[in-house]
């Protein structure tokens, strides 16, 4: 990950028994001379969760500002910093393993039908399985007992991985000057209210997002709409 990680980027680090997310802030080749940090004690990174860094060199600098002046985590600031929902959960899964699979296919053999095999043969036939969705699957509302019991005779195996984000990306109106434009808006009638818009996008390289279209040029949409029909601009949608 050293090749692609930047600053900016989330990552998944173990801290405790459980991962969470963490924030690179910072990249170093070595411990900075005369800290009181141990190499060998440092936690490893799991997984990076960004190759393009959703925080931006002027959000980790004031959100350093606002941690430091309101005495607040620098972690709890940047994770109020993104957008809802890109911040990543790390649930936890459990999945069969081979010495599993070995002790299901004995027990199936047997004619046993306890909830233990029946918990097998579902891990067996879907891999992993997040835990919350497994536990409610085997009748309970939180991990039974008998899981660890399990996991113990190692017959499964508990990880954890990142929940796939919820966000999407948003989509808005937009409208640009179509290449043959200005000769269509010279050869009719044009109000000074459409040639404002024309003026606009002009100025904009030609296209511009339909709300900031209408503030800019001071128009209504009946403008916009009546240079649509002419075919002097188009309409399309843009991330």
């Amino acid at each position: 990950m050293q090749t692609v990680a930047q600053i900016g980027s989330r990552v998944m680090v173990q801290l405790g028994r459980k991962p969470t997310t963490g924030y690179i802030v910072a990249l170093l080749p070595r411990l900075r001379q005369g800290t009181s940090l141990i190499e060998s004690e440092i936690k490893e990174v799991r997984e990076l969760l960004d190759v393009d860094p959703p925080l931006t060199p002027e959000v980790l600098e004031i959100t350093r500002w606002v941690s430091d002046y309101y005495a607040a985590p620098w972690g709890e600031v940047l994770r109020a910093a993104l957008p809802a929902g890109i911040n990543v959960a790390i649930e936890q899964t459990v999945s069969i393993t081979p010495q599993g699979r070995q002790e299901l296919i004995q027990l199936e053999k047997s004619g046993d039908t306890t909830v233990k095999t029946r918990a097998l043969r579902l891990l067996a036939d879907e891999g992993e399985v997040e835990i919350k969705a497994f536990s409610l699957r085997m009748g309970s509302a939180k991990p039974p007992k008998w899981l660890r019991d399990l996991e113990q005779k190692g017959f499964l195996t508990r990880m954890y991985r990142a929940q796939s984000t919820p966000t999407r990306a948003k989509r808005r109106r937009a409208i640009r000057l179509r290449p043959a434009g200005t000769e269509s808006a010279a050869a009719a009638r044009t109000t000074a209210a459409q040639q404002r818009v024309l003026d606009a996008l002009r100025a904009n390289r030609n296209e511009m997002p339909t709300v900031g279209l209408l503030k800019a040029a001071a128009v209504s949409e009946s403008a916009v709409r009546t240079l649509l029909k002419r075919g002097v601009i188009e309409e399309f949608t843009e991330e």
